[in-house]
């Protein structure tokens, strides 16, 4: 079958097919499922916040979202967040080191953390590992 759905993919980027099929989902629902989204998201910032009040607290600051799928953490100043990422690999968690979005390569000492695929309890979990590997 993924032969014959791959003949439909006819751009760079997104398939046809899969466009078609959720917009024909959506349709009549787009509110609702914007709503149930964005209960959801809410409910892994939250996670993530509240783990950062318990494990990060005294150790870092991070940023509060009211959008966007992100929390930024900085980290005290001497702290790498590439030199630290792969220690935090090694014990089974990941983020994205501040300066790759920096066209300069600074923020050294801040890390991106998402809460868009993780479930909170997952979030929560891989925060107090993260905190340990930091501290």
């Amino acid at each position: 079958m993924l032969p014959r759905l791959l003949g439909t993919k006819i751009d760079g980027g997104t398939s046809s097919f899969a466009s078609l099929a959720i917009a024909d989902y959506l349709e009549g629902r787009v509110e609702e499922r914007v709503a149930q989204m964005h209960d959801i998201y809410r409910q892994k910032r939250d996670a993530m916040l509240e783990a950062l009040d318990e494990h990060f607290t005294g150790l870092a600051e991070w940023s509060r979202p009211r959008g966007g799928l992100f929390v930024w953490v900085r980290l005290p100043e001497g702290y790498d967040s590439i030199a630290l990422l792969p220690a935090a690999n090694a014990a089974g968690v990941d983020y994205l080191p501040g300066p790759n979005f920096s066209p300069t390569g600074a923020g050294a000492n801040y890390l991106r953390l998402s809460f868009a695929y993780l479930s909170p309890e997952d979030i929560r979990a891989g925060l107090a590992i993260l905190a340990d590997v930091l501290a």
